[in-house]
């Protein structure tokens, strides 16, 4: 079984919007590369990176999808297609995130996928 031993951020965010029909624009997704260090049956570590795919509110803000950033050569391509086809009528809560694309080490265990959690950080309340 593969354990999660680190989980940073990517240093870029893409904001993925839809221009609306009195010519203003709205963020209904953001793609952020995550990179991922687990550790393998044998305690050593797995590097990886998943795209993880947001939808923004209204209706919810939550995980729409996730493509390995290490076993998809064009994995911002497939990330782009989660949100853009998806995001807006996903249902936080009840639709299940989408996993798209080759899976690789750290998007798979044993044929189960794999999904990162990720609480935003917040400041501290002092």
């Amino acid at each position: 079984m593969l354990e999660l031993l680190a989980l940073r951020e990517g240093k870029l965010i893409e904001w993925r919007i839809a221009r609306l029909a009195h010519g203003k624009s709205h963020a209904f997704a953001t793609i952020l590369r995550w990179h991922v260090t687990k550790s393998d049956v044998t305690g050593n570590p797995v590097l990886g990176q998943v795209h993880v795919v947001t939808r923004l509110g209204p209706g919810g803000v939550c995980h729409v999808g996730y493509v390995d950033g290490r076993a998809n050569p064009n994995a911002n391509v497939l990330a782009q297609q989660i949100a853009d086809e998806n995001a807006r009528e996903f249902k936080c809560g009840k639709d299940k995130p989408i996993i798209l694309g080759t899976r690789g080490k750290t998007t798979s265990v044993d044929g189960r996928s794999f999904a990162i959690s990720v609480t935003p950080w917040a400041p501290p309340p002092w």
